[in-house]
């Protein structure tokens, strides 16, 4: 956990180690000046045995539901973080145009991703860029009758990626750069399948 009610945690456990050293020094003093006030304190301890058995069971009981659920909390973060990063992999920052209506169109066309790419140049930062379009659609096996609602279908334009890339308006490849700093190398039993040796009508089903 990085953060608790907006506030950084390295500052809330100094916070809190400083209030708690600062309630030792004052009950210490407290002890040297008053030792009555302590010992009519301590009398209670096994007098009252039943008392401050549930009271020292309370705050235990307090204090682990209060870690547990801090816990459970930075367990689902890490797990929905990991899935993020894993279905992002290596791309740092995708670019999308927004739909503003059920008619318009949200893809980015070749000229954008040139005007992307002139300003993107300059950056060193930047390795690369890859064009990609993204699909969700119904999908039916013909030989099993078994269907899919929701299939995500995505087009890699592998050919077109700019790796260590230089814009056409520049002077370099644009678009049709065949440098690419992206491994797309996915394994089906373990062999590498090269997506740029699909053909025009196959596809690759995960």
């Amino acid at each position: 956990m990085e953060t608790l009610f907006g506030l950084q945690m390295q500052y809330i456990a100094a916070g809190l180690t400083a209030t708690l050293l600062i309630l030792i020094l004052v009950i210490a003093i407290i002890a040297i000046r008053n030792r009555f006030l302590i010992k009519l304190s301590l009398r209670n301890i096994p007098r009252r045995r039943t008392q401050s058995i549930l009271i020292i069971v309370g705050l235990m009981l307090s204090s682990t539901i209060v870690a547990a659920s801090l816990a459970i909390g930075d367990t689902i973060t890490g797990s929905i973080r990991n899935a993020v990063l894993e279905g992002i992999g290596d791309t740092d920052i995708r670019i999308s145009k927004p739909a503003f209506g059920v008619l318009d169109d949200p893809k980015i066309t070749a000229e954008e991703i040139e005007e992307i790419a002139v300003k993107l140049y300059s950056d060193p930062r930047v390795d690369g860029i890859m064009p990609i379009s993204t699909e969700t659609a119904p999908v039916l096996n013909q030989r099993t009758r078994l269907t899919e609602a929701r299939a995500t279908v995505r087009g890699y334009n592998v050919d077109g990626s700019l790796g260590n890339f230089k814009p056409q308006a520049q002077g370099g490849p644009g678009i049709d750069s065949r440098l690419s700093p992206f491994e797309l190398k996915p394994s089906v039993n373990g062999d590498e399948i090269d997506l740029a040796s699909l053909a025009d009508d196959e596809v690759l089903i995960n």
